[in-house]
């Protein structure tokens, strides 16, 4: 008789190889994650249109899976990253205006491959936006409040909210929604439990709608989100601080308050030769420092403002930080 030990063991073993055969034959991308520093090296996006831009590893896009946001006309942060010479996908998302709306436009949506050498900086060219067809399938609406209270937009008897999460929108305000392509009678303006109806049209993917209310709803304009009508819509004046590590040590960067500040991959050090680069608050540059690890002591920052908008790029030796340059 089999030892119940031997058997437990041997379903254990099993289940293993499963997830294991599971797991090989994933397709797509995952985030690269850091290794002990020996295989690193670094990539630059270079964003040759005058939008602004994201690069993910994923197609999906998610949060979890971005690795940079370049600027229009401009390069991105140095990026650490582990080589890939058999080739990588990445997968752009490009943020345009039209009517004023800002439309993420996830093109080319099937990503683009290019290989990153090990020990080098490798510069990366995102493909150029150069659709003539709609940039997405969504549908907008603009809805002008023109009244003299506040109203709600509701579809069947669901009040909607804004693409800022807002349900009102006061007098003269607007509001702009992300709706579904069908028939514009299935909305209201509501102003307390008085509703409005629209008027029929058809509500065509890819499209903005301008809708104004005053004591009724009239449609006063639709523009197709192509790439004709579509404009430059700069980022979110966020501030960036990219690093290179040229110490000899492992490093660290902290606020004054010695907190651990960390990169936008979530690593908290920077391996020697290598890079690192962090979301941080604007102001002067003295409210962050250095600490390397080899020597035990901390580098403070050369002094300089950081504008929101920008990013900043600085050199670690063992014994001061260069300044080298803002973009």
């Amino acid at each position: 008789m089999k030892n119940p030990l031997v058997k437990v063991l041997q379903v254990a073993i099993a289940a293993l190889v499963c997830l294991s055969c599971e797991l090989s034959t994933t397709p797509g991308n995952t985030t690269p994650e850091p290794d002990d520093g020996t295989r690193r090296t670094t990539i630059v996006f270079n964003n040759p249109t005058e939008f602004r831009a994201e690069v993910f590893s994923l197609p999906k896009r998610d949060p979890e899976s971005k690795i940079a946001e370049v600027k229009a006309n401009a390069k991105s942060p140095i990026v650490s990253f582990n080589p890939q010479p058999s080739g990588y996908y990445f997968y752009p998302r490009y943020f345009v205006s039209v009517e004023g709306i800002t439309i993420p436009v996830d093109s080319p949506a099937n990503g683009f491959e290019a290989v990153v050498k090990e020990n080098i900086s490798n510069p990366i060219n995102i493909p150029s936006l150069t659709s003539s067809a709609y940039l997405t399938q969504d549908v907008y609406l603009k809805l002008s409040n023109q009244g003299n209270s506040a109203i709600r937009l509701s579809r069947a008897s669901i009040v909607i909210k804004d693409i800022d999460n807002e349900e009102a929108i006061n007098s003269g305000n607007t509001g702009t929604f992300l709706v579904s392509p069908g028939k514009s009678d299935q909305y209201r303006v509501l102003i307390g439990s008085e509703n409005f109806p629209f008027p029929e049209f058809d509500l065509e993917a890819g499209t903005v709608y301008t809708i104004n209310f005053t004591s009724s709803v009239q449609k006063t304009g639709e523009v197709p989100i192509v790439l004709a009508n579509a404009s430059s819509s700069e980022g979110n004046g966020t501030t960036y601080l990219s690093v290179s590590n040229s110490s000899g040590s492992l490093i660290r960067l902290e606020d004054t308050g010695k907190t651990v500040i960390k990169d936008i991959y979530g690593n908290t050090s920077i391996y020697d030769r290598d890079a690192g680069t962090y979301l941080v608050s604007s102001g002067s540059s003295r409210q962050y420092k250095v600490y390397v690890n080899y020597y035990s002591r901390y580098l403070e920052l050369p002094q300089f403002t950081m504008e929101r908008g920008k990013t900043y790029y600085i050199e670690v030796g063992s014994s001061k930080i260069a300044f080298i340059r803002s973009e």
